[in-house]
């Protein structure tokens, strides 16, 4: 048993405290701890989620804005225009902060970082949106053709 507050990192198979000691999760308890760490998630998420509405719109800016060096097309060549670029990747944010895949970097939450793992798939119905969103962003054509690409 540890507390929660020396956690630095925990997986599946590991936990690691904030001394940098890291304990081995027996195999008879990881089906525990999956649980136990899906349930803790599911709080922060949700904390996150009301803290970051106006973070997912600035990264949606910061990619549409974004200036490619001569010769790159990036994502303006997929969708058309800045606005549905900025959409995009909003929807994307927000899908990934739902499946737990969305990590602020640095203390002041300077950056954000989207990591799935295998072992924490998109459930179907996030999945479900995120493409609804996508269908309404693009269009069906655009869509089919991102899909395609």
């Amino acid at each position: 048993m540890v507390n929660q507050d020396f956690i630095a990192e925990y997986t599946y198979e590991t936990v690691r405290l904030t001394d940098g000691e890291e304990l081995s999760i027996s195999r008879p308890y990881r089906k525990e701890n999956r649980g136990k760490i899906r349930e803790r998630e599911k709080g922060r998420r949700a904390a996150d989620w009301r803290k970051t509405e106006q973070e997912i719109r600035e990264i949606g800016d910061a990619f549409a804005d974004y200036v490619y060096e001569d010769g790159e097309e990036g994502m303006f060549s997929i969708f058309g225009s800045r606005e549905k670029v900025s959409r995009y990747i909003c929807a994307f944010a927000r899908a990934a902060l739902r499946c737990g895949w969305m990590w602020a970097v640095g203390e002041n939450r300077e950056g954000f970082l989207a990591v799935s793992s295998s072992d924490n798939p998109v459930p179907a119905s996030i999945m479900a949106g995120f493409l609804w969103n996508c269908l309404r962003i693009l269009g069906l054509k655009d869509a089919f053709y991102l899909a395609k690409g």
